[in-house]
Order: structure tokens, then C-alpha cells, then sequence
């Protein structure tokens, strides 16, 4: 098995999701990309060390969320939301990762990993509105 030339964004984020969130060791991982374990961990190990360049803690709400909606509802690649905000790819892969992680401790690894939990039924944008409005801008 030959590691391909590169990982879609949501190969990326799912590598991460299974091996961090679900318990699956890299191992198990690997094969359901048609890769190698070492991509596997060399994937997760980038995207973790990106979340830890960036501040996510003092990043404002509303780039979290503008990624997230440019990434899932717009389907942009990372590639080039990174250009737009000035960071890497795996910066915004970092940052979903994140938002996943947290989703996960929140809702246990079960609900978090289900697809239809993730059911796109919010408008893009529908948090803009309320972060306005939190900070005073409205």
C-alpha cells in the first residue's frame, strides 16, 4: 500500500476524527484511506502541531465559525480559506479538528462521529447575527 500524493481536507479531518475522537488506533485507520499507517500518524501529527502554533483559544468566534461554514457549507478547501485568513492548510484543518474534538467530549464519541448528526439544516452564516450582536458591533 503506497501512501497517495495528498489527503482530501475531509480525509484529513476523518484520520484525525477515528484515530483522536473514536479510540481507533492508525493501524485500523490506515486501511480505510488505502494508505499507510505512518501517513495516518504523520497526518494527525501535522495537524496537531498546527493547533498548537495557532492560538485557538484567543481566536474570535466569528473566524471559528466563518471557517466551518466556508469549509463544510461552501465546500472551499482549507487551501484556500488558509490563503484568505493567512494560514496553512492544515492551520484551518487544525481548527476544525478542534471544533470536532470538542463536540466530541460534549456529545461522546458516538454522536459526534454519526453523519446525520451533522445535518447542515442551520443557513450559512446564522451565528453571524448573534456574535454582532454579543460584541456590541450590532
Amino acid at each position: 500500500m503506497s501512501a497517495p500524493a495528498a489527503f482530501t481536507d475531509a480525509d484529513c479531518l476523518a484520520m484525525a476524527r477515528y484515530c483522536r475522537v473514536g479510540g481507533m488506533p492508525a493501524s485500523q485507520v490506515a486501511p480505510l484511506f488505502n494508505t499507510t499507517r505512518n501517513s495516518v500518524l504523520g497526518m494527525i501529527n501535522r495537524i496537531s502541531r498546527a493547533g498548537q502554533a495557532l492560538d485557538l483559544g484567543g481566536l474570535a468566534d466569528q473566524v471559528i465559525l466563518s471557517v466551518l461554514d466556508d469549509l463544510r457549507g461552501r465546500r472551499l478547501s482549507a487551501e484556500r480559506i488558509g490563503a484568505r485568513l493567512g494560514l496553512t492548510r492544515v492551520m484551518v484543518l487544525a481548527i476544525v479538528h478542534e471544533v470536532e474534538t470538542d463536540l466530541a467530549r460534549s456529545e461522546g464519541p458516538d454522536l459526534a462521529l454519526r453523519p446525520g448528526n451533522r445535518d447542515g439544516d442551520l443557513a450559512l452564516g446564522w451565528w453571524a447575527d448573534g456574535i454582532w450582536a454579543r460584541e456590541g458591533v450590532a
